[in-house]
């Protein structure tokens, strides 16, 4: 066989290996063409062009070309029988000692694409050589460009080129690194830049520029939540995602989850809830089904425990600061709401009220008018941050679903004449809820004097916080009731004594067993307290041992006053 024959036997084989390419990208669904130059130059903007001279060039390097980048793969296989012999004429020329002439390309960010010389490429790949002398042009772009991107690479960084454009913010914030890796993002981006700059424009009365809409959005929103995002250490289980990916989720996402409570959500609460999430070390495509409004199994709202351990009962400062109150067409709505606002003006806290009803069918009930301006009337006026939301779903049901956005729970205990409906729904918030519930009775009530159950179990550190919490806060009186064992009684009043000391606290001491609900009731009396403090999650008092549960339900049934259940 001749050189020339051989040279063209060597084609076939380059073309082979294009075909096999080829067959593979169909499989796979991965691209196996070469990049156009215009197509990227124009998707990354380009800005200016020098000249950087003859350099050694890695051939992987070159991803594309200039006029011919439909006659080789991506891997520059020749992909046309019609260019046998221009191919193996170069073959023999390089063969017979003359080496491949340097050939001319254009540099883009990290990427390579011939300007003259796609043969002599072909060859070089097909060869195995690892670089090759060429005329380099370099093209300064907006957005950088690598060897290994693909197509979607390039609809990527058109996008972003565009987003770049129309809001400057790499002049702007030349520090910024806003960075998706999904196509269809940055108008996303551009999309909350546009509602920024409205309720801008809204809030402050005057028209805001553009400039000042990305700056403010740039400064005061997307860095907050990248902070929050970093807090959390969220981009540690997805090393090929982005923050500005998990920006684009916890907004587009956001207005999913807070459909479905009816209420606005905090980004820290959002962030906190997938961050805690188990699905946060799993697959990105699990990050979708944390939109929907199913309880996780971490709460995005601190516990009560957590306080406990990070602050002193006396030390200022907010320890609840969002309250849920249950309200239906059952209950007194009146009496629920002013109890709510008695409790957030201690607390500077929000309220957020759910309407629970539905229609014969079970069909959604918007919240009725006369509620919603009684809401108004008692919680706005007062100058109350609160939302109000419907829910088709019986108030039990409805406030487990959304306890875990809240800090603390007030739910009715009104004596109507449904008591297998009473104790249904108070036997699942008690089992269920982790959060503290102020079981309200038939008025509302500005606590003066409250009467603690203690037994002394571990659950009674919330408890004695509480207590210690009030006393200092609300300036509540309390009396102490000992329950458990009667040879533990002298040692449960050292504990208490022992607590509350510390923080210069003085109790009185109920001298009558307080161990079964009767007894608690009677150690009340007819004295003037107006809130009862009991602790859950175990048997409430040591006498008997049935389900606490139950022992807290014979309690709400006979009590008169309100009960604050620490969970």
């Amino acid at each position: 066989m001749n050189d020339y024959s051989s040279a063209i036997s060597d084609f076939q084989r380059a073309r082979w290996k294009g075909t096999i390419e080829l067959l593979l990208a169909r499989l796979t669904g991965r691209s196996a063409d070469l990049l156009s130059y215009e197509d990227v130059r124009k998707a990354v903007q380009a800005t200016a062009q020098s000249e950087k001279g003859l350099q050694d060039i890695p051939v992987k390097s070159i991803v594309g070309s200039m006029g011919r980048y439909n006659d080789f793969t991506h891997n520059f296989m020749p992909r046309h029988e019609s260019d046998a012999h221009r191919w193996a004429g170069v073959r023999l020329a390089a063969e017979r000692g003359q080496g491949l002439p340097p050939i001319e390309l254009y540099k883009i960010g990290e990427a390579y694409f011939v300007k003259d010389g796609n043969h002599r490429v072909s060859i070089a790949r097909d060869l195995d050589i690892p670089t090759i002398q060429a005329w380099v042009t370099e093209i300064q772009t907006r957005v950088p460009f690598t060897a290994d991107m693909n197509a979607d690479d390039l609809v990527l960084a058109r996008q972003q080129a565009e987003f770049l454009t129309k809001t400057r913010l790499d002049k702007l914030r030349p520090e910024s690194n806003v960075r998706v890796t999904e196509p269809g993002k940055y108008p996303i981006l551009l999309d909350h830049i546009r509602t920024h700059q409205y309720f801008m424009g809204i809030d402050q009365d005057r028209e805001v520029s553009w400039e000042e809409a990305v700056t403010h959005w740039y400064d005061e929103i997307y860095l907050n939540v990248l902070e929050l995002i970093r807090q959390r250490g969220i981009l540690e289980a997805f090393p090929d995602r982005t923050e500005t990916d998990f920006y684009v989720w916890l907004a587009d996402h956001r207005q999913d989850l807070e459909s479905g409570i009816g209420w606005d959500l905090p980004t820290d609460s959002v962030v906190e809830s997938f961050a805690s999430s188990s699905a946060a070390n799993s697959v990105t495509g699990r990050i979708l089904d944390l939109a929907g409004v199913s309880q996780p199994a971490v709460s995005p709202r601190p516990s009560l425990d957590s306080a406990i351990n990070d602050r002193s009962p006396t030390q200022n400062g907010q320890l609840i600061q969002e309250i849920l109150v249950t309200l239906g067409p059952e209950i007194d709505n009146q009496t629920m709401l002013t109890q709510a606002v008695e409790i957030a003006k201690h607390e500077n806290a929000t309220v957020r009220a759910i309407y629970t009803s539905a229609d014969a069918n079970g069909n959604h009930e918007m919240v009725p008018t006369k509620v919603q301006t009684l809401f108004d009337q008692i919680v706005i006026d007062a100058e109350i941050t609160g939302r109000l939301a419907a829910d088709v779903a019986d108030w039990s049901t409805s406030a487990l679903e959304r306890a875990r956005w809240n800090d603390f729970i007030l739910a009715p205990i009104y004596k109507d004449t449904k008591p297998k409906v009473f104790d249904e729904n108070w036997r699942n918030l008690l089992v269920y809820s982790a959060k503290p519930i102020l079981a309200v009775t038939d008025a509302p009530v500005a606590p003066k004097k409250a009467f603690l159950v203690y037994t002394g179990h571990r659950k009674d550190q919330q408890s004695l916080f509480i207590t210690a919490w009030l006393a200092s806060q609300w300036g509540i009186e309390i009396t102490v009731g000992i329950g458990g064992e009667p040879s533990q009684r002298n040692e449960l009043i050292s504990q208490v004594e022992g607590y509350l000391s510390r923080y210069q606290i003085k109790v009185d001491f109920e001298v009558k067993h307080t161990d079964t609900p009767p007894e608690i009731l009677n150690a009340i009396g007819t004295r003037d307290f107006d809130l009862i403090i009991a602790s859950m999650r175990r048997p409430l008092w040591s006498r008997f041992r049935p389900s606490s549960h139950l022992l807290m339900l014979d309690l709400l049934q006979d009590t008169q006053i309100p009960v604050l259940i620490l969970n």
